[in-house]
Parts: C-alpha cells; structure tokens; sequence
C-alpha cells in the first residue's frame, strides 16, 4: 500500500507481505472529491486528484472513474504530471479505490450543472447559476460561453439606492426583471403564457 512521506513530500510504497518499503515511488497524489453531474446524478463519477509534486507544484485533475479499469491508467496519470512506473498499476487502482471510497463515506461531492435556471433535484427544485449551494451540496457550472459578472455587494445596493430606487421607470424595469425568474418557477404549475420569461429563464 502507499503511505505518505510527509518530510519528502511524496508517496512511498509498503509491501503488506514483506513489510519491505519503497521509497519515493511517486509524488503525493490522492482523490479529493468525487465530482458528479447535476443531470446525471447516477451516471459516471470523476475523481478529483490533489497532487502534491515534492512541494514544487499542487494542483487538482479531474479524471473519470472508468479510467480505473483502463490499462492506460498509469499513462493517464502521467498525462497530468504524476509520474509512476507502469509495475504500480495494481497499487495505484486500490489507492484510488480506496481514496473514491473515502469520499463516498464522507459525502465529498462536488456537483458540475451545464443546466442553469431551476432545475429538479432528488424531488426538490433549485436555481443553479455559476455557484450554487442547494441542500448540502455544492455545484460549479460548466458552461463556459456567458460571463458571470461578479463585483461588490455594497456597491451594488449604493447603486441601487442612489441611481435605480429614485428612478420610476428604473424601479420598474428591475422588478420586471426579477420577475422573470418566479414566473419561470411558476409557469411549471399554472399557464401564465409567458413563454418569453421560461425560455429566458431555462436555458
């Protein structure tokens, strides 16, 4: 099994029968999390991989969870900077295995949504947007052609009690906006003919 050198920065390997140990066989790699689609909540899971490169670099991969029956496994993890010799493939599936094991008893699941607006979820309807909380999961979407503005809250109500609130017109328009987004959740349960907000609003 792998165990890891926490002095040298990488994962050395302890034979169960000889005790025998080997050391610096590849730099620290585990599954952080497990990463599952929003829409597809029992199709196939990606492990997200924490590399530690002998305190050089630490960065994530993603990696699907059927590449652990590949043959190429050892390959795929090269790919994305883990260098370990083809002779630990064995030892390498069962420390995946193990660390994919780990995040399931611990419910470490990060949820990817390419839906944005409300959507059903285990029988419960939320709004997925950029980032999104709902019960206690978390998803990032991976939508990648609009541009989530972000900026600063308190300059947002300033602008809003300064320049929109005095404004008729501009009060107006912004509760005709936000309108759009219960309109949409409504429309699911009762004809309000607006299509023009559904469509806007689910994408």
């Amino acid at each position: 099994m792998f165990i890891r050198d926490t002095k040298n920065q990488c994962l050395d390997y302890v034979s169960k029968t000889t005790g025998e140990t080997t050391k610096d066989v590849a730099p620290i790699f585990y599954v952080e999390s497990i990463v599952r689609n929003v829409e597809q909540p029992n199709g196939l899971d990606s492990l997200r991989i924490r590399v530690n490169d002998h305190n050089m670099r630490d960065y994530t991969f993603d990696m699907t969870a059927d590449k652990l029956h590949s043959t190429t496994l050892t390959a795929d993890l090269c790919k994305n900077g883990v260098m370990i010799e083809p002779c630990w493939q064995f030892a390498v599936i069962k420390h995946l295995m193990y660390g994919y094991k780990e995040c399931i008893k611990t419910q470490s699941i990060v949820y990817q949504n390419q839906v944005l607006g409300w959507y059903p979820f285990e029988g419960k309807k939320y709004y997925f947007y950029d980032e999104t909380d709902f019960g206690n999961n978390h998803a990032l979407t991976t939508r990648t052609e609009f541009e989530f503005q972000k900026g600063d809250k308190t300059k947002y109500f300033n602008f809003l009690k300064e320049t929109v609130f005095p404004s008729t017109e501009l009060s107006l328009a912004l509760v005709i906006g936000y309108s759009a987004v219960v309109v949409s959740r409504l429309n699911d349960e009762y004809d309000l003919r607006n299509s023009h907000c559904k469509s806007m609003w689910n994408f």
